[in-house]
């Protein structure tokens, strides 16, 4: 992503149209017009407010000239490229990801995975789930020579500050919302630095990190498990034990009491 991705992502809806219209300045044939839409769509398809609505307006033409005008030079709507442009980014991440299918939804743009999974099905006639099944084996046969997307392993500066603040706060009611309002960025930047660098998402690093902690303490004290879930960041006691029950395969009780049967 480059900068004017994460530029947009940060101002508010209204200077993101005025940004918009940068693309708009120079020109105004119908080939120029298809051009500068194409180029917003490219660098900004994974924001969620993006409407054509918005696009016309900015470049002062009607919608349905600024659509006749990029299906005439692409010879698809506007935001059907959009649409593919989404999913795609999805299939790639249900490939190399571990991330889950409403994480991967928010990144590409979808607020709601129930829109999200209907319009994937739409375009690749599965399911997100039924794709990454699909082609999950199909990994161990990829050759190392071949072109695929690199993971960097290196700790970069941005992931070293995130992970000190995320290791320091994780048992407090902290989100990604939070994580990159404190420290000065986007949710879609924070999502982007935790995918190239562990390939993982922010909002399982966190998890992990409140249910390791959670384990040290169902085992180390004897405090209740609702102060447990209290003390490790989760909203409610039935978050923490759903959470711990669908990570593990079974209860924080059980670990307990197994815990003290090994001792």
């Amino acid at each position: 992503m480059n900068s004017n991705l994460d530029y947009l992502k940060e101002i508010s809806s209204k200077e993101k149209l005025k940004s918009v219209s940068c693309f708009f300045q120079e020109g105004r044939s119908r080939e120029q017009v298809a051009i500068s839409v194409r180029k917003c769509l490219d660098e900004c398809y994974c924001q969620e407010n993006i409407q054509l609505e918005n696009l016309a307006e900015r470049l002062r033409v009607s919608k349905y000239y600024l659509s006749h005008c990029f299906t005439a030079c692409y010879d698809i709507p506007p935001m059907q490229y959009l649409r593919q442009k989404r999913i795609e980014e999805a299939k790639r991440l249900l490939f190399i990801s571990s991330w889950s299918v409403s994480e991967i939804a928010d990144y590409v743009g979808y607020e709601n995975v129930s829109v999200f999974i209907r319009i994937f099905r739409m375009q690749t006639g599965i399911s997100p789930g039924r794709y990454r099944k699909t082609f999950r084996d199909s990994r161990r046969y990829v050759n190392k020579n071949s072109e695929v997307p690199f993971i960097h392993t290196e700790i970069s500066e941005e992931l070293s500050k995130i992970l000190d603040y995320v290791d320091t706060h994780f048992c407090e009611e902290i989100n990604t919302s939070t994580i990159a309002s404190v420290l000065n960025m986007s949710r879609h930047t924070l999502m982007r630095i935790f995918r190239d660098s562990l390939n993982i998402s922010p909002s399982k690093y966190l998890r992990q990190k409140r249910l390791e902690k959670a384990k040290e303490l169902i085992l180390g004290t004897d405090e209740s498990f609702q102060v447990i879930s209290e003390n490790t960041g989760f909203l409610s006691y039935s978050q923490f034990y759903k959470t711990f029950y669908n990570h593990y395969g079974f209860s924080p009780r059980k670990y307990r009491e197994t815990g003290a049967l090994n001792r």
